[in-house]
C-alpha cells in the first residue's frame, strides 16, 4: 500500500481510502467457492449503507469521492413506508456503493456487503451451506431488477447482512441506464428466517 487516508463519512462511520495496494497474478484457492470471486478490475463487491443523512451522503460520494450514479429505486416496502436507494459505480461494477434513505428515525447501519461469484452454482452451494446453519436468512434466492444479480442474503453474526450473488450486469460507456426502478427484485428475495 502506498497511501491511506481515513475520513469521517456523513453517515457517521469512518471510511478508509487506500491507494497502491500490492497486486498479484496468483489467484487464491477458495475450496468452498471453486469458481472463485469476481474481483478483477471491479474490486471486492459492494457496500450498502442505510442513513438519515441521505443528501449529505450522496454529495460525499459524488462530489467528494467521484462516484457516478448508476440508477435508483423508489418503492413502497410496506404500506406507508417508502424506500429510496441510490446506486453508484466507480468502475465497471454496476455499483460499488449504495445509499438507502432511512424511512424513519434509525441509527446509521451498514445494511450489507456483497460478494460476487464467478459461477452461479457457487451461489446455490453457499445457500445450501447457510441453510444447514442457524444463521438468519434475511432474503432467499432471487433476482434484482436493476443490476440483474442472482443472490441471497445471510445475516452475519455481527448483525449486518452478506449478499452472495452471481451475474450482475456491468457498466458500459456511455452509460444511459441511470433511471428509476420501482421494485427491488424481479422475483424471490423473500425473508426466510431470523437468526437463532
Amino acid at each position: 500500500m502506498q497511501r491511506l487516508a481515513r475520513v469521517d463519512a456523513p453517515w457517521g462511520r469512518p471510511l478508509e481510502l487506500v491507494f497502491g495496494l500490492a497486486r498479484t497474478e496468483e489467484v487464491p484457492t477458495t475450496p468452498l467457492v471453486p469458481g472463485g470471486f469476481l474481483t478483477k478490475d471491479q474490486g471486492f463487491g459492494h457496500v450498502v449503507v442505510v442513513t438519515m443523512q441521505f443528501q449529505e451522503s450522496l454529495r460525499f460520494l459524488e462530489d467528494g469521492l467521484g462516484f457516478t450514479q448508476s440508477d435508483w429505486i423508489e418503492t413502497e416496502i410496506m404500506e406507508g413506508i417508502h424506500l429510496t436507494v441510490r446506486f453508484f459505480h466507480c468502475n465497471t461494477r454496476h455499483h460499488s456503493f449504495a445509499i438507502a434513505e432511512a424511512p424513519f428515525e434509525l441509527p446509521t447501519v451498514a445494511h450489507h456487503v456483497m460478494l460476487e461469484t464467478n459461477d452461479r452454482d457457487d451461489v446455490g452451494a453457499a445457500f445450501d451451506r447457510v441453510w444447514e446453519t442457524k444463521l438468519g436468512i434475511a432474503n432467499g434466492l432471487g433476482l434484482h431488477d436493476n443490476d440483474r444479480m442472482f443472490s441471497f442474503y445471510v445475516i452475519s453474526p455481527a448483525g449486518f447482512q452478506v449478499e452472495v450473488g452471481f451475474g450482475a450486469r456491468t457498466i458500459t460507456a456511455p452509460w444511459t441506464e441511470n433511471r428509476k426502478y420501482s421494485k427491488i427484485s424481479v422475483w424471490g428475495h423473500q425473508p426466510l428466517r431470523m437468526p437463532g
